[in-house]
């Protein structure tokens, strides 16, 4: 069912949504699976594509970028002409996702200049025509997007809340598989799990630095160390790691 669904059905679904969703998603055991769950719940509102990730820093390159992805189905040649051309800085659903912490359907992103318009045009031409984005603001300001896209979708206003709990869901799941597999059996030295702790805590480098009375440089120095070890490329995704793997509480 792709059409119709609004009012009080949309409003009886998101409460279906939100007892049945978690259960299939505990049962989620790869990104793979996280996706069709995902997708099994929006189809039906005519959004056949989700993507998520960290957000990178501005002008990282694209290489680095893909790195930020936790999980997606997004049309491949669509996938490496973006990071390929270094769209993402320009795209406008990103400037979006780092200057707003609410969900938005894409055909409120208002006035968009050239090259901007040009991106959401490219986009269309794989399908990727309407589509919610939700930001997610994690541990220590870090910033997550996630977005589902397709031809022809619902924009029902009760869709952002459904939405934005399945993003959260979903997100927070497949970063615990990661964890699972790669930080359980990585060890971190006391050093390092305690930067990691107050990392946890919400707290800067410089904040870091001055509670263990090291540079701040030095805290970036462990932290790029920690990544390593934990295999992933922001803190968001090494502090929910460490936490699922007890490293850290």
């Amino acid at each position: 069912m792709t059409a119709g669904l609004l009012g009080g059905e949309v409003r009886k679904d998101v409460l279906y949504c939100t007892h049945e969703f978690i259960r299939l998603m505990d049962a989620a055991t790869s990104p793979s699976e996280v996706v069709a769950c995902v997708l099994r719940y929006v189809a039906r509102y005519g959004f056949n594509h989700v993507l998520a990730g960290t957000m990178p820093a501005t002008g990282e390159p694209g290489s680095a970028q893909r790195a930020h992805v936790i999980f997606g189905e997004w049309p491949k040649p669509w996938f490496e002409r973006y990071f390929t051309r270094g769209y993402l800085d320009t795209d406008p659903t990103i400037h979006r996702v780092r200057a707003a912490t609410v969900p938005f359907f894409w055909s409120e992103l208002g006035r968009l200049d050239p090259p901007q318009a040009r991106i959401m045009d490219e986009a269309s031409e794989f399908g990727l025509v309407g589509g919610l984005t939700v930001p997610l603001v994690g541990l220590a300001g870090e910033t997550a997007g996630f977005s589902v896209a397709g031809r022809h979708v619902e924009h029902h206003p009760l869709l952002k809340g459904m939405v934005t709990l399945l993003a959260t869901c979903a997100i927070a799941h497949c970063l615990g598989l990661d964890g699972e597999r790669g930080a359980e059996q990585t060890t971190l030295t006391m050093r390092e799990a305690s930067i990691l702790q107050w990392v946890a805590e919400g707290k800067t480098d410089w904040e870091i630095g001055e509670i263990l009375s090291i540079s701040e440089h030095t805290v970036d120095k462990y932290l790029r160390g920690i990544f390593t070890k934990l295999r992933t490329s922001s803190r968001v995704a090494a502090v929910a790691k460490a936490m699922r793997a007890k490293i850290i509480v």
